[in-house]
């Protein structure tokens, strides 16, 4: 967190808050348990907010591996079809303007909006 006077103050969460497999869409799922205090996520960022702070989150840009599998939302597109193996579990998106790829985020930034 940055707290020296002059500075915006931050809370920035880079990895730990998701689970190891995402839902149905290939979407990334935040692991409720690492939020037990503030029941999820959004309720931590809007207690954040309440504080005058904000809020970052890194989501590495691709689905689980495990989910290469499934249908990205309103597609036909698969996660693996977009993506290599990465780290961690994970697979990253790499070609950037192929379809699927916007379309993953999009519906990545719908799920975690409406929680």
């Amino acid at each position: 967190m940055v707290t020296q006077p002059g500075h915006d103050y931050v809370c920035s969460i880079d990895s730990g808050w998701s689970t190891t497999g995402g839902d149905q869409n290939g979407r990334i799922v935040e692991n409720t348990t690492v939020f037990s205090a503030h029941g999820s996520l959004k309720r931590f960022g809007d207690h954040l907010h309440s504080q005058g702070l904000k809020l970052g989150v890194y989501p590495l840009p691709g689905a689980v591996t495990s989910d290469g599998d499934k249908t990205i939302e309103n597609t036909q597109i698969q996660p693996k079809d977009v993506s290599q193996p990465g780290y961690f579990a994970r697979t990253t998106f790499f070609l950037w303007g192929k379809d699927g790829v916007q379309q993953w985020h999009d519906s990545e930034i719908r799920y975690l909006e409406a929680q």
